[in-house]
């Protein structure tokens, strides 16, 4: 019944979604103090502005992750709505995200991951904008870049996903023409060269090779020790494993740009996952951005599961383990 209702494309499911998250912001009031997973000092340039201008404080805490949250749920959507990763309507993959990321009770704080996510979103758009155009995707190739270097001011580590940006176009084509990778390389490197230049030209630059040090080299994060999150996340492995073996067990059936699509999203786990291994600086905040391929994998198999009784038990599942988090988090 649960799954059922979620499964419709029918707008109070919007009604669902701010419950979802406005329960979340009650659980934050409710919790004491904030997780400073980012040093003050560390910030990138545009994430420092941002500060600046926003301050912190308890209740920023709360709704800032929030706010968030509530714009890539509904990119989200507009993504599946927009490009056909899910065959059908779905409200499934923003409520899937929220209750993903429901349950990692650290990171509701302000952190600039979440202004990566929204950039990163960005330039998937254009990414996919490009598999469906027959302009060419020139301008796609420099935007999608574009969003990558603007949003790696906030976020450094996502200046890494510009590898998606190559593996989209190389999906798209076949080859990775020399236009699109000079348009692709010129579209990431504009806002750092804005960047550069007023750092150089206010004789400051040692600051900002300061903060690209600290963004690559520095360990921040949540140290993650409670075994409920471990349990947590096993549930989350074991669901994504069941969906990534339902999604190529059905690969020869689908679109040939819907497994395009799927391609640039199996890639952004792949740099997930090796940045975490390989860069310092990069901790827990990653699995936020690993949620965004997750939403829509377990979204597509729960939509064509035959047991819909099976999809409601993972749902309830789903969302006492989130509970219990919360209580004992």
């Amino acid at each position: 019944m649960i799954l059922k209702i979620l499964k419709k494309n029918w707008s109070y499911n919007f009604i669902l979604i701010l419950l979802l998250i406005g329960l979340m912001v009650l659980f934050s009031f409710l919790r004491v103090g904030s997780f400073p997973l980012v040093e003050e000092g560390n910030q990138m340039p545009l994430y420092g502005i941002f500060l600046q201008y926003a301050g912190s404080d308890n209740f920023l805490n709360c709704i800032f992750p929030a706010t968030f949250i509530l714009l890539i749920s509904l990119l989200l959507l507009r993504l599946n709505t927009t490009f056909p990763l899910i065959q059908e309507k779905t409200f499934l993959v923003p409520v899937v995200f929220i209750m993903i990321m429901g349950g990692f009770v650290f990171l509701h704080t302000m952190h600039p991951v979440y202004f990566g996510i929204l950039f990163l979103l960005f330039s998937l758009n254009r990414l996919f904008n490009a598999c469906t155009k027959d302009s060419g995707g020139l301008s796609f190739a420099f935007d999608a870049g574009f969003y990558i270097g603007v949003g790696s001011l906030f976020y450094f580590p996502l200046i890494f996903y510009f590898l998606i940006v190559w593996v989209g176009l190389f999906k798209i084509h076949g080859q990775l023409h020399g236009r699109y990778f000079i348009l692709s390389i010129l579209g990431t490197l504009f806002p750092w060269f804005l960047t550069f230049s007023y750092y150089f030209f206010t004789d400051s630059q040692y600051i900002l090779n300061h903060l690209i040090y600290k963004n690559l080299y520095s360990l921040a994060g949540y140290n993650i020790s409670e075994i409920n999150y471990y349990v947590y996340i096993g549930f989350l492995s074991l669901l994504s494993i069941i969906s990534g073996f339902f999604l190529l067990s059905h690969v020869n059936s689908q679109k040939v740009v819907t497994r395009k699509y799927y391609g640039i999203l199996s890639w952004i786990l792949i740099v997930s996952i090796t940045i975490f291994i390989l860069v310092p600086s990069v901790s827990e905040e990653i699995l936020m951005i690993i949620a965004v391929p997750l939403s829509f994998m377990i979204s597509n198999y729960m939509v064509y599961i035959k047991k819909e009784l099976i999809g409601d038990i993972i749902l309830i599942l789903f969302f006492c383990l989130i509970i219990w988090l919360h209580i004992t988090g």
